[in-house]
C-alpha cells in the first residue's frame, strides 16, 4: 500500500483516478486480488517485509509535511528578516514561560516590525529613516550591533561576551538570557515605547 501511495504522490494531482470495482463480476484482476486476500487469511504468519508500522508511518507523514512546509517557507519572499533568524520550520514550541511583554517585544524585533526610524520611514512618519545619533539607516541590525545611542550595542556585546556566544542578530533574538537584556535596553531607549 505504501508503494502505491508513493507512486501516486510522484505522479502528481490529476494524474490518478481511483475507481471502485464491484467484486465477483468476472473482472480478472479483481478476482485474482480477492483470491489472494482469501489465501492470505489462512497464512499462520505475515510473510511481507514491506509493511510499515503506524509509528514509522506517522514519522514519514510528519517528514513529508515538514518538507512541503519548509519549501513553501523558503520560497516565499515575505519575512526575509525573520528567515535570517529562524531559517528552518519546526513543530516544536520554541519560546515558553516568558513574560508576555518580553515575548511581544522580542517577536516584533524578530519580525522587523518595531518603531525604529527605518520602519517609521516606510509609513511616511520619519523623513529619512536614519538614526539621529549615528546618521546611518536605523535598522534592527544597526540598533543591536552598531548604534552608539545609550551604549546599546556595547552593552549587548558585553553580555554576549559574558555568555560566551557570538554577537549576531540571530543569537541576540534567540538566546533566552539575552532577550530579557535586549528588551530592557530597548525599552529604556524610548521610555518603553519602542515596540
Amino acid at each position: 500500500m505504501t508503494e502505491v501511495l508513493e507512486s501516486i504522490n510522484r505522479l502528481g494531482p490529476g494524474d490518478v483516478t481511483l475507481v471502485w470495482i464491484p467484486s465477483h463480476v468476472g473482472i480478472r484482476g479483481n478476482e485474482e486480488a480477492d483470491a489472494a486476500a482469501k489465501e492470505g487469511l489462512h497464512l499462520p504468519t505475515v510473510n511481507s517485509t514491506t509493511y510499515i508500522e503506524r509509528k514509522e508511518l506517522n514519522g514519514k507523514i510528519k517528514q513529508y509535511v515538514l518538507g512541503k512546509w519548509q519549501k513553501e517557507y523558503t520560497d516565499d519572499p515575505k519575512g526575509a528578516f525573520y528567515k535570517k533568524i529562524e531559517p528552518l520550520v519546526s513543530t516544536r514550541i520554541k519560546y515558553t514561560d516568558t513574560p508576555r511583554k518580553q515575548e511581544v517585544q522580542t517577536t516584533r524585533l524578530r519580525l522587523g516590525r518595531v518603531l525604529l526610524n527605518r520602519w517609521l520611514h516606510t509609513m511616511n512618519l520619519h523623513p529619512d529613516g536614519d538614526c539621529e545619533e549615528c546618521g546611518t539607516p536605523d535598522t534592527i541590525e544597526h540598533l543591536l550591533l552598531e548604534c552608539s545611542r545609550k551604549n546599546i550595542s556595547r552593552t549587548i556585546r558585553n553580555k554576549c561576551q559574558e555568555l560566551g556566544i557570538d554577537c549576531t542578530v540571530k543569537n541576540i533574538l534567540q538566546v533566552r538570557s539575552l532577550q530579557k537584556e535586549v528588551v530592557r535596553i530597548v525599552g529604556e531607549m524610548r521610555d518603553g515605547k519602542i515596540l
